[in-house]
């Protein structure tokens, strides 16, 4: 196996990106479904023929290979300015069919730190775009997070490196209504005590936190909470724990416990 692997942009391009049923519907025919929206596109090819073989992992026929082909096409997808939807669909379907078909663990490639030192997630996070979202469980049409909540839909079961470069993206960048949307929508990043996981379990009782970055004053902002059923988990629990991201190392009140920008409230 002389040949690099094929670049993104070539894959793309190639008119075999269909995508198949596999053994694994939990992930990849949830990725087809979403696919099947989009219109397939025929353009004349571009580029040289051997880029082109009968699907975009034709060259990769090991297991090793197609690891490798793999990683190159979500680093290549992950250093493109602002992919589409329908680009990265195509390319994550396309490379979770074809681990899957070689046996593969998709979910855990995308949790091994591959680009740069990070993982995946960590650099969807950093290059999403900005602009502001509604806090709830579902992915809307035109959800500037689809991209960053689909990677980690397919990287179930989440691991303490996907949780961790996740959070410190969501740093990186001052994102708390990402940070909040994601410990709502996975387990993984909530940080509720044991006691409020059985009292609020099961229910669509939701901690609303939003961060008001003030631009006039240095450093300054303002934080906004609306805990659910509050009294009674601190006639349970004696408190109840909201996580926040806010910019900066800002002046915390005692109450506060910080780490970075990454802020815990006990009340």
């Amino acid at each position: 196996f002389n040949d690099a692997p094929p670049s993104y942009q070539h894959a793309l391009q190639s008119s075999s990106i269909n995508i198949k049923p596999t053994s694994d519907p939990s992930l990849t025919s949830a990725l087809d479904n979403r696919l099947q929206r989009y219109p397939k596109t025929r353009t004349k090819p571009t580029v040289p023929s051997r880029w082109l073989p009968t699907s975009i992992f034709g060259l990769s026929k090991t297991a090793k290979q197609v690891r490798g082909t793999t990683q190159s096409l979500l680093r290549d997808l992950l250093s493109q300015a602002r992919p589409s939807e329908h680009e990265w669909l195509s390319v994550l379907a396309s490379c979770a069919e074809a681990c899957s078909a070689q046996g593969l663990n998709f979910s855990a490639l995308l949790q091994e730190p591959f680009i740069e030192g990070h993982l995946p997630v960590y650099w969807a996070i950093l290059k999403r775009p900005v602009a502001p979202v509604k806090v709830d469980h579902t992915t809307p049409p035109g959800d500037p997070d689809s991209f960053v909540l689909t990677i980690l839909d397919a990287s179930l079961p989440l691991n303490a490196q996907s949780v961790a470069d996740a959070r410190l993206a969501c740093m990186a960048v001052s994102d708390n209504a990402l940070f909040v949307r994601l410990g709502q929508r996975f387990d993984g990043f909530s940080q509720r005590l044991g006691t409020d996981k059985v009292l609020l379990g099961g229910t669509d009782a939701i901690d609303s936190v939003s961060v008001d970055e003030q631009v006039d004053v240095s450093r300054a902002f303002t934080v906004r909470l609306s805990i659910t059923q509050f009294q009674l988990r601190m006639r349970v629990s004696k408190l109840a724990r909201v996580e926040f991201i806010a910019r900066g190392r800002s002046k915390i009140p005692s109450s506060l416990s910080t780490h970075r920008t990454c802020c815990a409230l006990l009340c």
